[in-house]
């Protein structure tokens, strides 16, 4: 069920695990570059043991983020990205962004 005041949209947004870990990670740092933000995002989709992801895979999600993920995130309003400098934010606070979050996880 969508909480009282969400849009259906960010909850479906967030359904996507690559998108729960963009936010997850946003609300830890609040705004950080593309490049680490993949990084991140790559180290929690593979084994947690694993200290080094590779350049293909990061790559792989660098790509997917820039070109599926952040654009859809952007329009929910749940991140800013500037393309120009390749720098992304968590686009409203913590709450707001944790209700559909949460939600997302629900379902």
């Amino acid at each position: 069920a969508v909480p009282a005041g969400e849009s259906v949209g960010s909850v479906d947004v967030l359904a996507d695990s690559r998108r729960r870990h963009v936010i997850t990670q946003l609300q830890e740092v609040e705004s950080c570059q593309l490049t680490a933000l993949a990084e991140a995002v790559a180290r929690k989709e593979i084994d947690s043991g694993a200290r080094t992801v590779s350049q293909d895979r990061l790559r792989a999600v660098y790509v997917d983020l820039q070109r599926n993920h952040l654009p859809a995130l952007v329009e929910a309003g749940l991140v800013q990205y500037a393309d120009d400098v390749g720098h992304v934010t968590l686009g409203g606070s913590d709450e707001a962004v944790g209700r559909p979050l949460d939600a997302a996880e629900e379902t």
